[in-house]
């Protein structure tokens, strides 16, 4: 009971509707709030569509997007799901096997390990060591005999085994410490054959990883972390949606490119 003269239950305003139509008033500060953030919402669905229909159309056109490596089960040799690139070694350089082109350029993401396997041809013969040098290290300064060190600034990093009619297979493996967050471009790394450095040489890119939460697969979550971050940049100052994660291409802008080349690798593991 209440009473006489003193509201009752249902005659009080409820805060929470209350709230809701003050939000939605125009002429009020939470209502440019509440304004403001639908578009913010809706801005990152746009992007999301939009991306993830760019992703699909550079994933599916090799040309304008360079494949990642692929990803396959690599059994007994070594870990179990990394990405994975097979190249063949042959007197006039090494033959990949998604590309009819000697010595391809492939790409790879930072922070994840990839593997490289080196195989020999009974058909071909030769010998061939397969091994990955910092960027810009030139042929004439590479043989067996470099010091291999992940840490090395100029020089060689990793290094097979030789492979000849002893040996058919061997690998090498790596997580890249590349690229920077100094805004000048995608790493890049030199891969040689050290026995035949001037005709078996190649380039690794190295993009930053898609995987923004590190949870070892591209999803949803990642892509909308993007988004959120679509037309940011780091200089002259960071912009108040700056997020150097976004900036897969390492140019200090988070741009359709970075959000497409993001969604080709929508539902993969990293």
């Amino acid at each position: 009971m209440h009473s006489e003269g003193l509201p009752g239950p249902q005659s009080q305003p409820r805060r929470f509707d209350t709230e809701v139509r003050n939000c939605c008033l125009p002429i009020s500060s939470k209502g440019l709030w509440c304004h403001a953030t639908k578009n913010v919402g809706m801005k990152i669905i746009v992007v999301l569509i939009a991306l993830l229909f760019a992703g699909f159309v550079l994933h599916t056109t090799p040309s304008v997007w360079a494949p990642v490596a692929q990803s396959t089960t690599f059994g007994s040799m070594g870990p179990s799901d990394p990405s994975h690139v097979i190249l063949w070694g042959t007197p006039n350089g090494w033959n990949g096997t998604w590309s009819a082109n000697l010595n391809p350029s492939f790409s790879e993401f930072g922070s994840v390990k990839f593997i490289v396997n080196a195989s020999w041809n009974f058909q071909i013969g030769g010998t061939y060591d397969f091994a990955i040098y910092t960027a810009g290290f030139p042929p004439g300064s590479v043989n067996t005999q470099n010091s291999c060190n992940v840490n090395n600034t100029n020089g060689r990093l990793v290094r097979s085994l030789t492979i000849n009619t002893s040996l058919h297979s061997s690998w090498a493996v790596l997580t890249p410490s590349i690229p920077h967050d100094d805004f000048s471009g995608p790493g890049q790394y030199e891969y040689y054959d050290e026995y035949n450095p001037s005709i078996g040489h190649g380039t690794i890119t190295v993009y930053k990883s898609p995987d923004v939460n590190s949870d070892g697969k591209v999803d949803i979550i990642d892509l909308a972390t993007m988004a959120a971050a679509f037309g940011s940049s780091a200089t002259p100052s960071p912009t108040p949606t700056w997020n150097p994660a976004a900036d897969m291409n390492n140019n200090g802008v988070v741009d359709i490119i970075d959000l497409a080349q993001a969604a080709s690798q929508y539902g993969q593991p990293i």
